[in-house]
This record gives structure tokens, C-alpha cells and sequence, in this order.
């Protein structure tokens, strides 16, 4: 196999494209200014060592916008003892008064039932995909966020504004999807490649390699996995015998807390309609709970 360049290990070398333009359309052009969150004692050194890095690569830059949007700090699981973060921006204000961007992902039983029964299975994840799309000019400053360490704007696509779901799978499927069949699926970023043998698996690898290099988009060396007979996918494990769900997806239905309000309920039914497909006559047999959620319907 060849374009190893695909590959991308830091910020530095992050992959960046402007095969599409996302757009951010407010609602109306008043100034939006937040106060900053108090970055926690725990993650402090982690945000200047992050923003710092953003800086270098590039991917923020100084700001001075009559917008600005407060930094939260959320964990993120880690094999090793050291606990880790992610730095994610605020824009649910924001959010509220931006104009819809919608686009349909595709079906996960599709997906699943396209790519099951076959011998060989790989994964593929772009790394930090959202900061691999270019921002126009005139809507970098309509994303700043602050901190006490600073204010800045993004030069690329960043996690959690309303509409970057969207772009990100305008994205991936303009560039891949005349590669997809029962050999080639994604959802969002998420690639999984199937093939009956070696041989077939290497082809379709270098395929989606330079597919991926020709429009400058890199992957996570860290996340990628090939040639397995056995793998986990979007919550299900496929494999030559087809798919179904994993051992985790499993626990978090059979572990979910019996619900003590219409809230919770509604969490269940949204858990539940992940694996509606899998479920012989679904509405019927959630149509009790579903009771639940109605106006008037008292909650036992």
C-alpha cells in the first residue's frame, strides 16, 4: 500500500480541505458576547498546552469579534491513568440563532446490512475531522470563543456548532460516495472497508487512501484497524456471520436506571430506536412505555 501521508498524528499535520464552503447564517447581526467559564484547576495546564497547539497549527487565531462564546472542559476515557479532556466551545446561544443547515444521515441498518457477512473487516477515523474543513473568512468571527487565557476564532469547522454534523457528512459523502457499496461504507467519519480476502482488502484500502490524500484529508494512525474478522461498528459487532449488537450496547439497555420521569422515559425510547430494526413489531412492543410520555397519561 502506498500515501501513507494520509496518516496525521498532531495538529501539525492535520489535513485540511475546501472542497466545500460551510456557511453560518444568523438570524439577525447583534453583538452575542459571553462571559468565560473559570477553567477548572484540573485541566488548566491541559487548556493552555491546547490552545497553544491550536495556535501553532494554525487552526485558531487571535480575535477581537463582537462575538464570543464561553470554553467548557469535558473528559474524555482514557486507557492510561492520566486523566485527559476535551476542549469544547459553547455555542448553544449561538446555535439559537443560526439558520438550519439540515442534511439526512444515512440509516446505521443500511449501513450494517450493506457491509455484514464478509471475511475482512477495517476501520478507518479521520482524525480531529471537524478541524480538517476550512472556515470562510467572514464567519470566523461569528465563532470565537473566550477564556481567561484568551480570546480567539477559529480558522476551521469546530465541534458543536449547530450546522457542523452536517458539513462534515457533505463532506465525506461528496468524496466517497461513488466508492460506497458492500465493500466501502462510512457514517460521518467513520469508514469501515470489508473484503473476502487480503488481496481485495489492500485494494480497497489504497482506494479510500487516495481517495482521502487527493482531497488533502488525513486519518488517526491511533484509531485505524485492519484486517480483523471481528469488529465493532457504530455499536455492533460484524463479522462473517453478520452483525448484532455489541456486549456494550447490550449492558447500556439492560443497565439503564428504571426511569422516574417522562424525561428519563424519553432517554429510554432514544436508546431503544437504535436498535429498532433488530425489534419484531417495535412500535407495538413499546407502545406502553410510549403511553408514558403522553400529556394526561399519569406516571406510575
Amino acid at each position: 500500500m502506498q500515501n501513507f501521508k494520509v496518516f496525521s498524528k498532531s495538529y501539525q499535520t492535520l489535513g485540511c480541505t475546501d472542497a466545500i464552503t460551510p456557511e453560518f447564517k444568523l438570524l439577525h447581526n447583534f453583538s452575542i458576547q459571553t462571559k468565560p467559564y473559570p477553567i477548572p484547576k484540573i485541566a488548566h495546564d491541559f487548556a493552555k498546552q491546547e490552545i497553544q497547539k491550536l495556535l501553532e497549527a494554525g487552526i485558531i487565531e487571535p480575535s477581537t469579534s463582537k462575538y464570543s462564546f464561553p470554553i467548557i472542559f469535558v473528559k474524555r476515557k482514557s486507557d492510561s491513568k492520566k486523566l485527559k479532556f476535551r476542549m469544547v466551545v459553547d455555542y448553544r446561544l449561538l446555535n439559537s440563532v443560526t439558520e438550519s443547515f439540515k442534511i439526512c444521515l444515512p440509516k446505521i441498518a443500511d449501513i450494517l446490512h450493506e457491509i455484514s457477512g464478509k471475511k475482512w473487516y477495517s476501520f478507518l477515523d479521520l482524525k480531529s475531522a471537524f478541524f480538517q474543513i476550512k472556515l470562510k473568512n467572514s464567519d470566523k468571527q461569528k465563532l470565537e470563543f473566550c477564556s481567561e487565557l484568551g480570546n480567539f476564532q477559529p480558522t476551521r469547522l469546530p465541534f458543536g456548532s449547530k450546522n457542523s454534523t452536517s458539513y462534515l457528512h457533505l463532506l465525506i459523502s461528496k468524496r466517497l460516495d461513488d466508492l460506497k457499496g458492500p465493500n466501502i461504507q462510512f457514517f460521518l467519519d467513520d469508514i469501515i472497508i470489508a473484503a473476502n480476502s487480503i488481496s481485495e482488502m489492500n485494494t480497497r484500502l489504497q482506494l479510500v487512501f487516495d481517495r482521502l490524500a487527493q482531497f488533502n484529508l488525513t486519518l488517526d494512525p491511533n484509531k485505524i484497524q485492519i484486517c480483523k474478522t471481528n469488529i465493532t461498528y457504530l455499536g455492533f459487532n460484524i463479522s462473517a456471520n453478520g452483525y448484532a449488537p455489541s456486549k456494550d450496547s447490550i449492558q447500556k439497555v439492560t443497565k439503564f436506571p428504571v426511569p422516574q420521569n417522562v424525561k428519563q422515559v424519553q432517554s429510554y425510547l432514544g436508546m431503544m430506536n437504535y436498535f429498532r430494526h433488530l425489534i419484531f413489531n417495535y412500535a407495538e412492543v413499546v407502545e406502553p412505555i410510549v403511553n408514558l410520555t403522553r400529556k394526561g397519561t399519569p406516571f406510575v
